[in-house]
């Protein structure tokens, strides 16, 4: 695995970590991991394998994302679209301005 995805499994874990310190705190206890920017499936695997809360993928435009299929093999539990659907109608929107 590459340094820079051994780090991002290494943050990742680190932020696991912080929900003990969260419940001295009060603060509430997140129940999913959100994992946005891992660039490969073996990243996503690596993430999903050191944790033990579900994780939550972030999916991408289409062509940079993966399939609910592999997300799924992979070990994510939960996924969201985030912008997906704001920036694909915005998108539309633009170019039927363009054309009028």
């Amino acid at each position: 695995m590459p340094a820079s995805q051994a780090e991002k499994v290494q943050q990742f874990r680190a932020l696991h970590a912080a929900p003990g310190s969260c419940r001295r705190s009060r603060r509430p206890v997140p129940t999913c991991l959100m994992a946005p920017g891992l660039p490969t499936l073996d990243a996503v695997r690596a993430v999903c394998a050191a944790v033990s809360r579900p994780v939550n993928f972030m999916a991408g435009p289409r062509g940079r994302s993966f399939t609910v299929a592999a997300l799924a093999e992979a070990g994510v539990k939960r996924i969201s679209l985030a912008t997906s659907l704001y920036r694909a109608a915005m998108s539309g929107l633009l170019a039927a301005a363009r054309e009028v």
